[in-house]
């Protein structure tokens, strides 16, 4: 077998649960493929937590500053212990320039899309009526998912109700 087609030995790494695996604003050289246990993505914004989603196995953390050469874009913290496999940065380019133009091309716009994507999230300040159009279409997409005997029920049994919590969040917002 030649040096070429000797398989890759990633390193493998191990957080306890409760540690952090990434800081945002650090420098970013690797991204992570989570081989076991599940972790929170969150930024901080003027000393505010913003959760941005959780992960689990399967899964790939810190691919932004591998993309963007730069810093980490969020903080990652193990909710439980968790192993890890170390992608890095000249891995993934090596990748890449193997790779059809047109892919390259896709990875390189969703990878743009999605930093933008996180920096609204991290950044926008969200109003009450924000809140019920983001509720609204998760039922939506919810709805769409049943079977046609359910969703009637279920829009007519939700609807009422985001309704109801949409008024209340408007209503504690303008006694501010």
């Amino acid at each position: 077998m030649s040096h070429k087609n000797l398989p890759i030995i990633r390193e493998r790494k191990f957080f306890p649960k409760g540690s952090i695996i990434l800081r945002e604003g650090d420098e970013g050289n690797t991204a992570y493929l989570i081989q076991s246990g599940e972790v929170e993505v969150f930024t901080k914004n003027c000393g505010k937590k913003r959760a941005l989603g959780t992960l689990t196995l399967g899964e790939i953390i810190g691919e932004m500053a591998l993309y963007n050469q730069g810093r980490r874009t969020a903080n990652v913290i193990a909710l439980e212990d968790c192993n890890l496999i170390e992608i890095s940065r000249q891995e993934l380019e090596e990748k890449l320039k193997k790779s059809d133009p047109t892919i390259r091309a896709i990875v390189n716009m969703m990878f743009k899309r999605l930093s933008e994507g996180n920096k609204f999230l991290a950044e926008h300040k969200f109003e009450p009526d924000d809140f019920g159009v983001v509720l609204n279409n998760m039922c939506d997409d919810i709805a769409e998912s049943l079977p046609d005997h359910s969703r009637k029920a279920f829009n007519a049994e939700v609807a009422p109700m985001i309704n109801d919590l949409c008024n209340r969040i408007k209503l504690y917002k303008s006694q501010d």
